[in-house]
């Protein structure tokens, strides 16, 4: 998940962690970029795809359909 992550979001490591995300065990993994913003990549752990990114300002880009803004 981690590789996968890097790959969408350029930058360092900051952590990685198993979590539940409605029901989907997804890798969060939280990465810093070169100007020092963060970003959230929440990979699917068992296809491996990219099912949210989110930045430090709150902004989401979803690859997937789901409004997932309205649980917020």
């Amino acid at each position: 998940g981690i590789g996968i992550a890097m790959k969408e979001v350029a930058g360092t490591l900051v952590k990685s962690e198993l979590e539940d995300e409605d029901g989907v065990v997804v890798y969060n993994v939280v990465i810093k970029d070169n100007k020092g913003k963060t970003s959230e990549v929440k990979v699917d752990a068992k296809t491996g795809s990219i099912v949210k990114v989110e930045l430090d300002n709150d902004t989401e880009t979803n690859d997937d359909a789901k409004d997932n803004n309205a649980k917020n």
